[in-house]
């Protein structure tokens, strides 16, 4: 119920801003990013719904924020919750083409050697998600991301399961298929 509250007063695009404006706030919680994570978790569970999808998509950097979260390395909660994010967004077409136009793939894929779990998991299940899509696929064939997603499908850890399934989608593309191979 609060998703539909907070869509039809148009939460997305405020809750960037507010993003954007606590990013150049001096820290106030005792971990890095803690000042950030409350808006960021909040859009990560409004974009699971598609018209709240279009709204990131068309606010300027929308997508490029989140990606921008998934960079600050010491801040693992708050790169989970931007990982969340892409992950749900990666299940519309449009938004999925966006996301690897604007390197998400890499950012994503870089995430996969992080010491958190969590956010290994998340991360490659976004790149799954992007694996899935032919408007976003090619991006996981850089010589990089492949690489790191190989790494993790081998590894023992909640995150080989959405790698090996990445790499499978990826696979199945004929582009794909010898890439992988």
């Amino acid at each position: 119920a609060y998703r539909i509250r907070l869509r039809a007063l148009e939460a997305a695009a405020p809750l960037l801003n507010l993003l954007d404006s606590l990013e150049r706030i001096p820290e106030t919680g005792s971990r890095p990013g803690d000042n950030r994570l409350g808006p960021a978790a909040a859009l990560m569970n409004l974009v699971v719904d598609d018209e709240c999808k279009t709204q990131v998509l068309r606010h300027v950097d929308g997508i490029h924020r989140f990606l921008a979260l998934l960079a600050e390395g010491n801040a693992d909660p708050l790169r989970m919750v931007a990982a969340m994010a892409l992950g749900n967004l990666s299940g519309q077409e449009e938004c999925a083409a966006c996301i690897s136009d604007q390197g998400g793939a890499l950012a994503l894929a870089q995430c996969l050697t992080a010491s958190d779990c969590g956010l290994r998991e998340k991360a490659a299940g976004a790149l799954w998600n992007l694996a899935a899509r032919d408007v976003s696929a090619d991006a996981l064939l850089q010589e990089e991301v492949l690489s790191l997603l190989m790494q993790r499908a081998e590894a023992r850890c909640a995150a080989a399961r959405n790698c090996v399934c990445a790499l499978t989608a990826l696979a199945a593309k004929p582009r794909g298929r010898q890439a992988v191979l």
